[in-house]
């Protein structure tokens, strides 16, 4: 049919809030012609979860500002693949909803993991206090009946075991810097071929927006005092449950602590949806405190040239990046398998 042009602004504006089946385009003679078309979808996520299974599923398949309706396709694939039945799903539905403005991505952390019990996920305590953490969730989903301060402290240790990765990659030798729960997070050396330690480094690793904090007996974290007072305690340590060869080693340590020929770095991590994002800095003592600053060409092409690193943990495309996943995905318990 054909629509004379002083009709066409209504027609297309009515189409379109009507959101029908028909396009409006012009005609060669200026006219315009109603074309029937297939009606919009919601993008790539209402594709994907016909076709995939729940643990095929991306944090980036999820529409925006669409939670609720995320939740509920997300329950009818978890009835369908056997993950609850038909009365949970409409009690998840409630509680999802609730639980985050990001209810959706709550979810699907749990139905992506094929071990995840879905109702002790949405009982945790933990459940509503983790849910802004990315990696605090991952966890969750792998162990719902830990408490926050459980998860706090398992994010944390992943966070270090992709920095020993990491500077194990670049030569670096990790010696045990902790006494317990407390001490130096990543304490590497390198050696000479006689056996003397030749280079120390010394590594804080952070997650999310922790920060160095300041302790009450050795002062500031990183601080040559309390990096100091940490390895007198390793010394301490090793004389009674180390070997020679340990205390040989934390002496010669704590030489280059005192002789300042040592370098000190900050490793921070944050998990933004499927993707690690991981930032070095150089910390220095200035008078009585302490100055975090980007690394210089010369410190990041000694290790690895890294300053900052991006991967996404399910899709690595390079060495690095499988190196990256690899640890990440070990920390969580699930070795290598996850690596897609």
């Amino acid at each position: 049919m054909t629509v004379s042009r002083g009709f066409a602004g209504l027609i297309i504006g009515s189409i379109f809030l009507l959101n029908s089946a028909v396009l409006a385009v012009g005609s060669p003679a200026g006219a315009v012609k109603i074309l029937k078309v297939p009606k919009a979808t919601h993008g790539s996520f209402r594709s994907r979860i016909g076709t995939a299974p729940l643990s095929a599923i991306r944090l980036s398949d999820l529409p925006v500002n669409n939670a609720r309706v995320n939740i509920s396709q997300l329950l009818k694939v978890a009835v369908k693949e056997e993950r609850v039945n038909e009365i949970e799903s409409m009690e998840y539905l409630k509680r999802f909803h609730e639980v985050s403005e990001r209810g959706d991505a709550v979810l699907l952390e749990c139905l992506r993991h094929a071990g995840c019990d879905v109702s002790a996920y949405a009982k945790s305590p933990a459940l509503k206090p983790a849910s802004s953490n990315q990696l605090h969730l991952m966890h969750l989903a792998r162990c719902p009946e830990c408490n926050f301060e459980n998860l706090a402290k398992r994010s944390g240790d992943t966070a270090e075991s992709i920095m020993a990765s990491f500077y194990s990659r670049g030569g670096w030798i990790k010696i045990k810097g902790e006494v317990g729960v407390t001490g130096i997070d990543g304490l590497f050396v390198k050696f000479r071929g006689d056996g003397a330690i030749s280079e120390v480094l010394v590594v804080e690793s952070k997650y999310n927006t922790s920060q160095l904090a300041h302790t009450s007996r050795s002062g500031m974290q990183m601080s040559p005092e309390w990096i100091e007072a940490k390895v007198r305690n390793l010394i301490t340590f090793s004389e009674t449950q180390g070997t020679p060869a340990d205390i040989r080693n934390y002496e010669q340590v704590l030489e280059h602590i005192k002789g300042k020929n040592y370098r000190a770095q900050l490793w921070k991590v944050l998990v933004d949806g499927d993707r690690i994002n991981v930032d070095r800095y150089k910390v220095l003592a200035k008078g009585e405190g302490l100055e975090i600053q980007n690394l210089d060409m010369e410190d990041a092409t000694r290790d690895l040239g890294l300053a900052s690193y991006t991967v996404d943990i399910f899709q690595p495309k390079t060495k690095m990046d499988t190196m990256f996943s690899k640890a990440f995905w070990s920390s969580l318990g699930e070795g290598n398998s996850a690596v897609r």
